[in-house]
């Protein structure tokens, strides 16, 4: 092979050599983001399955007690003592406006609770709710399941959490009360605390578990996806490190023969 011929192979074979490099970088970069994918999948699986909600102790007929995932419902249910009339729960926005309202009262005729649900007014004046149970924002707040509307929004923040306090004989000038929220029902006074679901002795908290089985199947089907994915990366990526160093041996082969024929070149010459 002629001097000029070796120089345009060896031009050849860089190109060549260059081209697999740059493809080998794309390999890598996509593993790069394959790996990535992982965390996230990983994370998605460890929130679904470290996940908790809220249960509140609620009086059953009988004067037991039972542990019922936290709505508006339950939680008014469980600030009512057994035959009596209920703690007002409030629900207000992330910026403490007041949104519903709701207690519960034991209803001697079907043994159990029945729910009060109000609205409030810009005056702060309460209202029963029209549509009760059945009211669009009421269905909402008692959502159940792992798509709680009420639990999700004082996780989030989106909702504020407030508690009838019910000490007699609250005076508007008293130091203890005056970061009370101050509202009305029937020209009656009642004044709210804002309360955390973890200050609450009603409330406590377990792992949510019922979607543990869901989180898992989708768990493992994405990790297979991605596994597979990158085996066959990691095969191309393989394949490419073969061709490349058998590119650099023929490189380095025709690289020897332009050396050889400049030294015989200048031999000649001189």
């Amino acid at each position: 092979m002629g001097l000029a011929a070796s120089q345009a192979r060896l031009l050849l074979l860089t190109a060549k050599n260059d081209a697999l490099e740059f493809a080998a970088q794309k390999v890598e970069q996509e593993r790069l983001l394959l790996a990535q994918e992982q965390e996230t999948i990983a994370q998605e699986y460890s929130d679904a399955t470290s996940n908790t909600i809220y249960v509140t102790r609620v009086t059953t007929a009988d004067g037991t007690t039972s542990q019922e995932t936290m709505t508006l419902e339950t939680l008014a249910n469980a600030m009512a003592p057994m035959g009596g009339e209920g703690k007002m729960v409030l629900i207000a926005d992330a910026n403490g406006n007041p949104i519903v309202a709701a207690k519960a009262v034991w209803d001697e005729d079907s043994n159990g609770w029945t729910q009060e649900y109000y609205s409030i007014d810009d005056g702060k004046n309460m209202t029963p709710l029209p549509g009760g149970a059945d009211n669009e924002i009421i269905r909402a707040l008692n959502s159940n399941g792992v798509n709680n509307v009420l639990q999700a929004g004082l996780q989030n923040g989106a909702y504020q959490l407030l508690i009838q306090n019910t000490t007699e004989e609250i005076e508007e000038g008293e130091e203890a009360y005056k970061t009370t929220d101050i509202y009305t029902l029937n020209g009656k006074t009642l004044h709210f605390d804002q309360k955390s679901p973890e200050s609450l002795s009603e409330v406590s908290s377990r792992y949510y578990t019922e979607d543990d089985a869901a989180a898992q199947a989708k768990y493992n089907t994405a990790m297979a996806k991605v596994n597979t994915l990158d085996t066959r990366l990691e095969n191309k990526l393989n394949q490419i490190e073969t061709q490349k160093k058998a590119v650099e041996q023929e490189m380095e082969s025709v690289d020897s023969i332009i050396q050889s024929n400049i030294e015989r070149t200048f031999q000649y010459f001189s």
